[in-house]
């Protein structure tokens, strides 16, 4: 693993060169046991937009389909729109919160350092709720402006 960082598990140290040629070392900041052979992977974060999409996906996507029923009302297609919009109802809430949370949980444990995951959740869950309540009221003035 020459040439790329190892950091401790506990305290996120740099341990780039400590220990080699031990089957186990101690962390010198936290005293955390880590094999030097074998240290945690790391992944690189994705792109901006991946993310955005992991975080905002489901409001999109309830977006999209509002978006269907109220084209479906003006063709009219109204049971069609009926059936989208009870769909709706009770979409919005898990696809306004819920979506952000489960996609923090899911970007944290995939990219974050083990020390910084729970700040990471929190940190992306709040912006991705944020995002999506600019997003939602953004699509709400969108269509009362086209309406």
């Amino acid at each position: 693993m020459e040439g790329h960082p190892v950091n401790c598990a506990q305290c996120g140290y740099d341990l780039t060169g400590i220990g080699v040629g031990q089957s186990l070392a101690q962390c010198p900041e936290c005293g955390a046991t880590f094999d030097p052979e074998r240290p945690l992977p790391t992944r690189a974060w994705p792109p901006a937009w991946r993310m955005g999409l992991v975080l905002c996906g489901g409001l999109l996507f309830i977006i999209a389909c509002d978006a269907l029923g109220w084209l479906a009302t003006s063709a009219g297609w109204k049971e069609f729109a009926s059936v989208l919009s009870e769909f709706l109802s009770f979409a919005w809430a898990p696809a306004w919160l819920g979506t952000p949370i489960l996609g923090a949980h899911f970007l944290s444990a995939r990219h974050a350092h083990p020390s910084e995951r729970w700040m990471t959740l929190l940190g992306l869950s709040v912006a991705g709720i944020v995002v999506n309540t600019v997003i939602g009221f953004a699509w709400l003035l969108l269509r009362k402006l086209l309406a």
